[in-house]
């Protein structure tokens, strides 16, 4: 599926023209079609997929999933849904449906997470739940495929807001006055701060003895 199947897929599940999503992102009239024969700028396309609530993933066709058909089929019947139920569901064809689950064609990432939806579990749960989980879940978390995802995701945001986090160090200084010099040497060139140190070294010399040890 190309990337402008894909647009149309999404304009159609959102009940809009492509003409309507051309004016939304402050388009020319028939700017998608060449979508076809040439991809958006990497700045469109995530313009795109923020519209739609998708990755860009998903439409360039890199979130493509393998070997899920089997899953999807059995945990269907294992909830009592026929095909046509699913797919109404899902909003795709059943034939669409029926091709995933002989996999005919890969998933998208973006389909197997409205299935999810519909069955009312996680993409992790379903694969655990079928021996397709591929991580040791840490025995505290109990099996619980979701906690250890939910746990993983908020380490690795940590992990992130820590890395680009800037921490100023005269700021972590106490006290004011000596702060507020900090901030003053900032400004002073090489030559004055170093008159400035000979100068506090000759009024307080105790000070600058212990600190030297």
């Amino acid at each position: 599926m190309s990337l402008l199947d894909r647009v149309k897929k999404l304009c159609s599940e959102k009940g809009i023209s492509q003409r309507k999503l051309e004016q939304a992102l402050g388009l020319g009239n028939g700017a998608s079609s060449k979508w076809s024969k040439s991809s958006p700028s990497s700045d469109l396309l995530q313009k795109i997929a923020e519209y739609f609530e998708v990755s860009t993933d998903y439409l360039i066709g890199n979130d493509e999933i393998d070997d899920m058909g089997r899953v999807i089929k059995e945990e269907r019947k294992f909830q009592s849904l026929t095909q046509e139920d699913l797919a109404q569901k899902i909003a795709i064809s059943q034939e669409e449906l029926a091709d995933y689950e002989e996999d005919i064609e890969p998933i998208s990432e973006y389909v197997l997470e409205k299935i999810c939806r519909a069955f009312d579990m996680s993409i992790p749960a379903l694969r655990n739940k079928y021996g397709l989980y591929d991580e040791q879940i840490p025995s505290h978390f109990n099996g619980d495929v979701d906690k250890w995802e939910n746990f993983k995701k908020a380490r690795d945001e940590d992990a992130k807001r820590e890395k680009y986090t800037f921490i100023d160090p005269i700021e972590s200084i106490s006290d004011v006055n000596i702060r507020a010099i900090a901030r003053a040497g900032e400004q002073m060139s090489k030559e004055d701060t170093a008159e400035l140190k000979k100068f506090a070294e000759r009024l307080f010399p105790d000070a600058f003895k212990k600190n030297s040890k």
